[in-house]
């Protein structure tokens, strides 16, 4: 009886010990990170504008935890251990807002939901990719529309691509080139942003 009681209870330390001691956790959490790179050129002078950024929509296969890499046309690879640090849509969404704000001096960017107030502009955007590929770019594709501060409906939507190269295989150069994407788009809402608003505030301006 004894002899087989001892195997058993070798089992029960062995497994007691494991919760004692858990493996370590092998985890990465990245951010994406505003642009640091402003020069002098691409700031615009200082307005003291009021900008909307948002609703901003996300495909559903980003909304998860791990980092996504597309591996051919067709298939999504979920990276076990770099995760994003936050919801990458918040992420997304307050790093764009950085990114506007430090390229027209002097604007205010609000992200949505908002309380009712009147805008100079207003910027919604429907994510339709944010990833990596196998070739190690990364791509931004982007419905987006800008409306002047009077909520205009009539103003086209429009469809913009990015893309930037990874300079590494690891997933910190994944997340450095996905920044860098975004760092783009703000550029192009920036033009846009201030082209709405001028002629918001000057309806006979061209």
């Amino acid at each position: 009886m004894i002899s087989r009681a001892v195997p058993c209870l070798l089992v029960v330390l062995s497994a007691g010990c494991a919760l004692l001691d858990p493996s370590p956790d092998r985890s990465r959490y990245f951010t994406l990170t505003p642009n640091s790179n402003v020069d002098a050129g691409e700031r615009k002078p200082r307005r003291d504008l009021e900008i909307g950024l948002g609703p901003i929509s996300v495909p559903d296969y980003l909304n998860r935890p791990e980092m996504i890499f597309r591996m051919g046309t067709n298939e999504l690879h979920p990276l076990a251990f770099d995760v994003w640090a936050a919801p990458l849509a918040d992420q997304f969404k307050s790093t764009l807002a950085r990114d506007v704000a430090v390229l027209i001096d002097g604007c205010e960017v609000t992200t949505y939901p908002w309380y009712p107030r009147t805008f100079d502009a207003t910027v919604a955007i429907d994510i339709l990719r944010f990833d990596v590929d196998d070739n190690r770019e990364a791509h931004l594709v982007v419905r987006w529309a800008v409306r002047n501060g009077a909520g205009s409906s009539d103003v086209p939507a429009r469809e913009s691509s990015f893309s930037a190269p990874a300079t590494g295989n690891d997933a910190r150069d994944a997340v450095a080139a996905l920044s860098t994407v975004l760092g783009d788009f703000s550029r192009e809402i920036v033009r846009a942003v201030l082209e709405v608003a001028v002629s918001s505030r000057n309806p006979g301006a061209h």
